[in-house]
């Protein structure tokens, strides 16, 4: 059976990009991970299993007759990326992952069944906002207007400090 992840964590992403993985995960993790976008404002790591499955389930997909499902895999393939965690269960998080999702200092790792989860805290704190923890599932008109009640919400978040 295929490993299991359950749990929220709050870990700090340094200057560099670099984070630590939980104890809890980095055993089940194992090696020949992927990193890549989920759905909405968070990135994914897949293990080498649930990777090869995702593989699989995108060769059943007819991109002629199912269109949606085709642009689901060339997206989620598009932008994963091999990686692998140091002796200390660190790994860098590429700079355009961070900068599109805003991973700065402090992140939540969500263990989500057979993958875990990356989020920045303010959109983890949002992530019940459909426009936000959806993301990826909009139309462009959808992500435009996401996208503006976002910088919105910045802007409130900026007057507060």
């Amino acid at each position: 059976m295929a490993n299991s992840f359950s749990g929220s964590y709050f870990y700090q992403i340094d200057d560099k990009g670099r984070m630590r993985v939980p104890p809890e995960f980095r055993n089940s993790l194992g090696g020949d991970l992927h990193i890549g976008y989920g759905f909405g404002k968070y990135l994914v790591i897949y293990t080498a299993e649930s990777y090869e499955r995702e593989c699989q389930k995108s060769l059943a997909v007819n991109p002629i007759t199912d269109r949606q499902s085709a642009k689901y895999y060339r997206d989620l393939f598009a932008s994963m990326r091999p990686f692998d965690c140091d002796q200390q269960g660190r790994f860098k998080v590429p700079a355009d992952f961070r900068k599109d999702l805003g991973l700065v200092d402090e992140v939540v790792i969500v263990g989500y069944n057979q993958t875990v989860e990356i989020w920045s805290k303010k959109f983890y704190d949002r992530r019940n906002e459909d426009e936000v923890a959806y993301y990826r599932l909009l139309s462009d008109d959808e992500r435009r207007a996401a996208d503006e009640r976002t910088a919105l919400l910045n802007q409130a978040d900026e007057g507060k400090n």
